[in-house]
């Protein structure tokens, strides 16, 4: 070997011996070092760590816990609800596996950015269609969520009566022909008459207006308008005016509401109920 090998592990040893021996109470850290720790360090509120931790816990049960399921899909379209603050599009089960999927994939921040727009979730059929001037909501796979919801409750109801009422004997108690229908019921009739009256869809109206995404102050030709001005408009700032527009108008539900229905499809999976 020649003598370039030593002569690099030579430097190599006086430059080691140059640098500030380990820190000990005998050899303290030199004082810019101590400033450049402290200032690296930046101290927050109890409350605000909290709030970390428990967001950290929620993605993590989301993507450990939920997103990875084999039977997602049916087991939504099983437990998951209607909800008044979700747009009259949103198909409980189909939606909120979709939902779940990109809130795993983007997280939970401009949900209306990246969960909205991206491509290999259904809701860019939603998208399509309010492109292409088209009513929003699919009344025919929405009908059919509807039937399989009824059907469930039927069957339930039905099986929860058979199994209760028995009595010491074995026999069946006898039961009341019209407490049988008050538990029992037209449950189409049911579901028709709330989601149906004029009230419950005030409620409704109100309600996603409240939750949805707001257009932005600026619409797409008072954009092209200030650029042909001069007026400057980053490529970045154009993207998420036009991401807001295209949310509200589907009107995608701002992230908190989200959030919430997503701590609802967590705790429903988990508890199968």
């Amino acid at each position: 070997m020649d003598g370039g090998g030593v002569s690099v592990l030579r430097m190599g040893t006086e430059e080691m011996s140059m640098l500030p021996p380990p820190t000990s109470p005998l050899h303290p850290q030199p004082k810019f070092q101590d400033e450049l720790v402290s200032g690296s360090v930046e101290a927050i509120t109890e409350d605000k760590a909290r709030k970390v931790l428990e967001r950290v816990d929620f993605l993590s049960r989301l993507r450990e816990d939920v997103a990875g399921l084999p039977d997602l899909r049916e087991r939504l379209d099983r437990l998951a609800e209607p909800a008044l603050d979700l747009p009259e599009w949103w198909i409980p089960g189909k939606h909120d596996t979709d939902l779940v999927l990109g809130a795993a994939r983007h997280g939970v921040s401009r949900m209306e950015y990246y969960v909205l727009n991206d491509i290999e979730l259904s809701f860019k059929d939603v998208l399509k269609r309010s492109l292409g001037g088209e009513p929003l909501v699919d009344k025919e796979e929405l009908a059919r969520w509807a039937d399989r919801r009824r059907d469930r409750k039927v069957n339930g109801a039905h099986a929860e009566k058979n199994g209760k009422s028995r009595n010491l004997s074995g026999k069946s108690d006898i039961t009341d022909p019209e407490e049988e229908r008050k538990e029992n019921g037209d449950l189409a009739d049911e579901d028709k008459m709330d989601t149906g009256s004029e009230k419950f869809k005030m409620e409704k109206t109100r309600a996603v207006e409240k939750s949805a995404i707001r257009s932005p102050q600026l619409n797409f030709q008072q954009i092209e308008a200030a650029m042909a001005k001069g007026v400057g408009y980053d490529q970045e700032m154009i993207n998420d005016l036009m991401a807001q527009t295209y949310a509200a108008n589907v009107r995608w539900p701002k992230d908190k509401v989200l959030l919430v229905r997503l701590q609802h499809i967590i705790s429903a999976v988990e508890e199968d109920k």
